[in-house]
């Protein structure tokens, strides 16, 4: 609207009002035809105009406006998009939902807090950061994962067998080492410590 008057388009002989919704497809037409969506002769073919007519409406101000506010509108659509398909193709996965699935990820944590494992071995082995690290240990539902499995280990005598195992493997390693070099202690003190 120009003060109060509405812009008639003449489109296919038809006059039209610049807000009816021959005219607004007029508008949408020609901001795809400024941005190259929509071939400028095929338009004029299209709404029946001569390259003259369409020059006379891009002077006019309402016009001029409502293309204005279209080309913006169709910008906005665009970058809604684009910021959906990122994201669509850009998941970013939730570590913990994640490495949860995994029972084996459970278990070495489990490990871990029993002492079986250290926290490096356990980074190391599933290439966590220390910002994943700190966020994994911040994940209650891991923490409940945890302890379940925890819980279970200790029933099934899993925890105790592993335990056992660590000091006996490393007794069995000072036992290999009492070949009397880099030790003051002797061999016999060294057996009843336990290496």
């Amino acid at each position: 609207m120009e003060g109060g008057v509405t812009l008639n388009l003449t489109l296919n002989g038809k006059v039209t009002s610049l807000t009816s919704s021959k005219g607004r497809s007029f508008v949408t037409d020609c901001a795809k035809a400024a941005s190259s969506q929509l071939a400028p002769r095929d338009l004029l073919v299209k709404y029946g105009l001569t390259a003259e007519a369409l020059q006379n409406y891009t002077r006019q101000e309402a016009f001029v406006r409502a293309l204005r506010a279209e080309h913006d509108r169709r910008n906005d659509i665009a970058a809604r998009k684009a910021a959906t398909n990122k994201k669509q193709m850009d998941p970013v996965p939730d570590l913990a939902q994640t490495l949860m699935k995994d029972q084996s990820f459970i278990e070495d944590l489990c490990r871990f807090s029993e002492g079986i494992f250290t926290e490096a071995a356990v980074r190391k082995r599933w290439r966590l950061s220390e910002s994943d690290w700190v966020r994994l240990g911040s994940d209650d539902e891991l923490v409940r994962a945890i302890e379940e499995e925890k819980l279970r280990r200790i029933r099934s005598g899993a925890t105790k067998r592993e335990i056992a195992q660590k000091h006996i493997i490393r007794m069995l390693a000072g036992l290999r080492g009492m070949d009397g070099k880099g030790s003051d202690r002797h061999p016999k003190l060294r057996v009843s410590a336990g290496a």
